[in-house]
Parts: structure tokens; C-alpha cells; sequence
């Protein structure tokens, strides 16, 4: 038995612990680095829509930024899962963001390519929820929770936001 609940996810991972958030009694979300704007709109919501089941794949650049030691996944995205992000992406802002409740906490990096920093605004915007942080870094890369060069700061503020809110009112 739990207290208190916090879902937490990054990129698409960020996506579902917003959507479970609205179906499940949780005590806070995290979000980090959420892709509700593309940073290539025409390529994700057109092309790639269109082409995704004739051109499976297509093969990452590996660059890693500085401050990362690590680099991991695959060595090509599949671009029907692309294009599940999208979907997953236009279901959570047109249905999801607006009846989250709960405390909030939103991390981004204006260093990530993947998710445009656009993305908090909207999230900013959209979210009805009464109590919502933001903790904004400005060298991590999308992959925000294990480049060495924020993750202390990154790691503390979770932590900070999970004591806050579960405090008894």
C-alpha cells in the first residue's frame, strides 16, 4: 500500500503519465521533455504519415552532446512508431492536458532538439491543474533524466517536488 503516487515520464513517457494522471487517483505528475509540437511538422504529420508504412525505418545520427556519456537505443527509429507518437501527441492535447488535476511538475531543456521548447509553453498554457512547477535547464539534451550535466539539479527538484506535495494539507 502507497501514500501517495506520482507517474513520471519523459518524451512519450511523459505523454502516457499525463494520460495516466486523468484516469488513476495520482498524487502528482512528471513530465519531462513531452512532443506535443514537432519540430518538423510537415515531415511528422504529413510524410511521414503517408510514407511510414512503405519507408520503415530511418537511421539515427549519433550525436552525442556534451556532458553525455552515454549513448543508447536503436540504431534506426521506426517510423510507424513515429507515427503512434503522433497520434498519442494530438489525442493528449486535444483531450487529456486540460482535465489533469493534480500537481504538476515540468521539466524541459531549452538544449532539446526532439522537443522544441514550444512544448512548455503549451503545457503552461493548456494545464488547469492549480498547482504547476517548471524547472527549465539549459544543457541536457533530450534524454534530461541521465546527461551528466544537470541531472543533479534535475534529480533534486523531483525530489523536492514529491516531499512538497506529499506534505498533508
Amino acid at each position: 500500500k502507497c501514500d501517495y503516487i506520482y507517474v513520471l515520464g519523459i518524451s512519450m513517457g511523459a505523454l502516457l503519465a499525463m494520460h495516466l494522471s486523468t484516469l488513476f487517483p495520482v498524487h502528482g505528475v512528471i513530465s519531462a521533455a513531452p512532443v506535443l509540437e514537432f519540430n518538423k511538422p510537415f515531415k511528422v504529420h504529413v510524410l511521414n504519415r503517408l510514407l511510414c508504412r512503405i519507408v520503415k525505418y530511418r537511421r539515427k545520427k549519433y550525436e552525442i552532446t556534451s556532458g553525455q556519456k552515454n549513448f543508447y537505443g536503436y540504431n534506426k527509429w521506426p517510423l510507424i512508431g513515429l507515427d503512434e507518437v503522433r497520434k498519442l501527441s494530438n489525442y493528449i492535447y486535444r483531450d487529456v492536458i486540460s482535465n489533469i488535476t493534480c500537481p504538476c511538475l515540468l521539466i524541459h531543456s531549452k538544449n532539446d532538439y526532439t522537443s522544441v521548447f514550444n512544448n512548455h509553453k503549451i503545457l503552461r498554457n493548456k494545464l488547469k491543474a492549480n498547482d504547476v512547477d517548471s524547472l527549465i535547464v539549459n544543457q541536457s539534451p533530450h534524454n534530461i533524466f541521465d546527461c551528466d550535466l544537470e541531472k543533479e539539479l534535475i534529480h533534486k527538484a523531483i525530489i523536492d517536488f514529491i516531499i512538497e506535495t506529499s506534505v498533508p494539507s
